[in-house]
This record gives C-alpha cells, sequence and structure tokens, in this order.
C-alpha cells in the first residue's frame, strides 16, 4: 500500500478545510481531527477523439454513476472534456484515503471498460488529498 498522502505532497496543512456542499448523510461522515470531513480525489486522464460540439459527452453518464455510487466510500465524480483535444478527465472524490485505495481494483475495472466503449486511452490515473473545496449553492 502506498504511504498516506499527506506524507508524500506535503498538503497536511490544508488537510481538513473542504467546504463541499455534497456531503454523505452525517452518520456516514468521518470526521478528521479538526472536525471538518476529510476527502480524497483520483484524477484520471483519458486521450481521445476530438469531440464535436453536437456531440454528447454526458451519453453514458448515468450507468456509469450507477455502477461507481455503489462501491463503498465514494462521494461524488466530475467529467471534464475538452472537445477540441479530446482530453477528458474524471475526477471522483471518497470519503477517505483507506476507502479511495480500497476501490483501486473496481475503479481499475470501470475505467477500462469506458474507456474501451468511448474508444479512449487511458494516460494516467493520480491520487490526491483535498486540501479543500467549495461549490456555490
Amino acid at each position: 500500500m502506498a504511504p498516506p498522502l499527506s506524507r508524500r505532497s506535503g498538503m497536511r496543512a490544508a488537510r481538513c478545510r473542504s467546504t463541499l456542499v455534497v456531503e454523505p448523510p452525517e452518520t456516514d461522515r468521518r470526521p478528521c481531527e479538526e472536525g471538518l470531513p476529510q476527502m480524497f480525489a483520483r484524477l484520471s486522464t483519458y486521450q481521445g477523439s476530438p469531440v464535436p460540439a453536437e456531440g454528447d459527452v454526458s451519453a453514458h453518464s448515468e450507468a456509469i454513476v450507477r455502477q461507481v455510487q455503489e462501491v463503498p466510500g465514494f462521494r461524488g465524480v466530475y467529467y471534464l472534456v475538452d472537445r477540441a483535444t479530446g482530453v477528458a478527465r474524471t475526477l471522483t472524490l471518497w470519503d477517505d484515503e483507506r476507502t479511495m485505495r480500497d476501490s483501486e481494483v473496481e475503479a481499475a475495472r470501470i475505467r477500462e471498460a469506458t474507456a474501451q466503449r468511448e474508444g479512449q486511452r487511458i494516460v494516467s490515473v493520480e491520487h490526491f488529498e483535498v486540501g479543500f473545496s467549495h461549490l456555490k449553492p
């Protein structure tokens, strides 16, 4: 198992300052020592073909979300697309580092199947501790 991200990345000072509006039910929160929820993120980068302006980048989103939301510790997902270059990124959010790491096998399966279906190549998969976030309500 990889060492905790806080030791590898030097992000310890900001580790509990999440203000993300989307949170699990109160009973599922795992507060850190400062009383705010801790979150981790997996950022996967894909290379595909450019997407025309009329192309639907959310065509399979419901099926993907259904698969990943069943994985323990899952908090949310963003799908980012640069239509001009064909570069796409998924950012998945997790309760904590353990649940993110425990989800690796299932995440890899979903990632591979999605990339194959969409004609994309997986470029990289990175892991981060969320220093802070904010979504305007």
